[in-house]
């Protein structure tokens, strides 16, 4: 096998809670997938790891990247939903 870095990414085991974790969480609020990486990368990773999305949003729409304003306003423009009714949850530190 052809070690190939470059598409590792698309591969990336989830953290041991978070498939049943998101499955939980979707059957009762709107869960949305937001990060840094490209939109299709972030389809492949989805697919290969099973996460349940409703909805999947790039920084790179935003044209921006996390933490700046422009990529939160970019989830409350998707998602039509007030600030107020959203809660950002994080894998990271």
């Amino acid at each position: 096998m052809v070690a190939r870095p470059a598409t590792t990414g698309r591969r990336l085991a989830p953290w041991p809670d978070t498939v049943a974790g998101l499955d939980r969480l979707a059957g009762w609020f709107a869960v949305a997938g937001l990060s840094n990486a490209d939109r299709a990368m972030l389809l492949r990773l989805n697919a290969f790891a099973g996460l349940r999305w409703h909805q999947v949003l790039s920084a790179g729409a935003a044209r921006a990247y996390q933490p700046a304003p422009e990529v939160c306003r970019l989830v409350l423009d998707a998602t039509g939903l007030p600030p107020e009714a959203v809660l950002m949850v994080a894998a990271h530190a």
